[in-house]
Formats: structure tokens, sequence, C-alpha cells
């Protein structure tokens, strides 16, 4: 495991692919405007950052 997560090579490793994040994004914006969708995509890295 590296001591540096930029410098791994998991980093450039996709969980999903682009076609599915694709996918499930217009699953969102059918639920979300494209405003509301990133609001909370700030909210959550908001929360997230946080200790």
């Amino acid at each position: 495991m590296a001591g540096n997560f930029w410098q791994s090579s998991h980093y450039l490793q996709w969980v999903l692919d682009k076609q599915d994040l694709m996918k499930e994004r217009q699953k969102d914006l059918k639920i979300l405007s494209e405003e509301e969708y990133w609001k909370l995509q700030i909210f959550f890295a908001n929360g997230v950052y946080l200790p």
C-alpha cells in the first residue's frame, strides 16, 4: 500500500465506468434539477470533509 493515494496505482482505477455514471446521473436528474443536483453534491462533499 502506498503512503500517498495519488502516487499509488489505485487512483487510476474507476469503480464504475463513464457509461454507468451517466446512466445513474440521468436517474438523479429525473428527480432533481441540475442546480439541486450540484447543491446536493456540494452538501455531501462538505459533510465528508468536516472532521
